[in-house]
């Protein structure tokens, strides 16, 4: 029971992405098509990297990885997440499925993980003084 309390913010972050992935448009945030497309792609980054550290975290507490592995599988999780949700979008009317996105989503995913990796290290350095 403990481990799946660890797995719900994923599971509820997965479940918002696959809300707004199923809507027929995207929220525009912006009127003017230059700034929306940008948004809309730092938008994808930020979400698989808020995904990515949700995935490590059960991964790193509950099952209790190894550092490394925790972060490299809570990059591949997110990924084959988001090239799961962009099939989903290919699905829905007036959406398409876009390779880019799923290299932006991961790019975000290792993003993430790569300053946790550093604020991690950081953090033990200091502790081993």
């Amino acid at each position: 029971m403990k481990r799946l309390l660890y797995w719900l913010p994923a599971l509820l972050w997965a479940a918002v992405i696959f809300y707004f992935s199923a809507q027929s448009r995207a929220p525009q945030l912006s009127g003017q098509p230059g700034v929306q497309l940008a948004l809309q792609k730092i938008g994808h980054a930020t979400e698989y990297g808020i995904m990515a550290f949700l995935i490590y975290r059960p991964l790193r507490r509950a099952h209790r990885l190894p550092l490394h592995r925790a972060l490299l599988f809570a990059i591949i999780l997110a990924a084959t997440y988001a090239a799961s949700d962009e099939w989903h979008q290919y699905f829905v009317p007036g959406r398409s499925a876009q390779l880019s996105d799923v290299a932006i989503d991961t790019t975000g995913a290792i993003i993430d993980m790569t300053g946790f990796y550093i604020y991690e290290s950081r953090r033990r350095q200091k502790t081993d003084r």
